[in-house]
């Protein structure tokens, strides 16, 4: 079950550190390439669910979007909005609970996860409440970790059971669950989703100040392992980013 306030606390501490921006420039292309964003698809509404700083909204409000960005950290949606602010940007964002938007009116032709749901470890109550704000016909994009991705699940198991990396204080709580690719195929499907294309690819971390055991941790999974396995491994398997774009029927 989720424990959200374990969540909202972490994130609220992880936004004294600034910005919450893990991928370069390109790595944004390639998931704009394979869940269809573009400069030309103006003058739509996006939800960008549990937006943290707004590192993938702001860059869509950028291209034309009418983008707002919703969070259960107050103090990550203060910066983006700050953020957004200084950028002139027409980008907003809501403190929310994802897993409560009875209340929130507003309805998209967008909703973006962008690595969200490895928060929750139960896929359908999110799925299900996020759903409510999502116009008939209206587009769900998630770009989460692919827990598919052999090297994807050992890091998992690693941060959860090997000392020092069992607190995860510094990249997830326990609620943190890498969820296959038939896991996310099952839940969009059993809530009325046409899933339209699947994609994976293999990212190049910024690399952040998260301590030197999880700097060894990241160098290994990263530039070393996962880049070979993606050789090796074909399909859903070779990239640990999952890119999956589905339509609300």
């Amino acid at each position: 079950m989720q424990n959200s306030k374990i969540e909202e606390e972490m994130f609220n501490e992880k936004g004294t550190n600034g910005d919450y921006d893990f991928f370069p420039e390109n790595d944004y292309l390639k998931m704009w390439n394979i869940s269809g964003f573009s400069k030309n698809d103006k003058k739509k509404t996006i939800f960008e669910a549990g937006c943290g700083t707004g590192a993938f909204g702001r860059r869509l409000a950028t291209m034309g979007y009418s983008v707002t960005g919703g969070d259960i950290a107050g103090k990550l949606v203060q910066i983006a909005n700050k953020m957004a602010k200084k950028e002139g940007s027409t980008y907003r964002a809501v403190k929310v609970d994802l897993l409560n938007m009875k209340k929130f009116k507003k309805k998209f032709d967008y909703i973006l996860c962008p690595a969200v749901l490895h928060h929750f470890p139960e896929l359908e109550p999110v799925m299900k409440s996020m759903s409510l704000i999502l116009k008939p016909k209206g587009t769900l994009v998630l770009v989460e970790p692919n827990g598919s991705q052999p090297v994807v699940k050992l890091s998992e198991f690693i941060r959860k059971n090997i000392w020092p990396f069992n607190t995860m204080k510094n990249l997830a709580t326990p609620n943190e669950t890498m969820h296959t690719v038939k896991s996310y195929k099952k839940v969009l499907e059993n809530n009325g989703y046409e899933i339209i294309k699947i994609g994976t690819f293999e990212p190049h971390m910024i690399k952040g100040d998260y301590g030197f055991f999880v700097n060894i941790l990241l160098f290994i999974k990263y530039d070393i392992l996962q880049k070979m396995l993606s050789l090796i491994l074909g399909g859903y398997n070779s990239g640990s980013v999952l890119v999956m774009k589905a339509v609300k029927k």
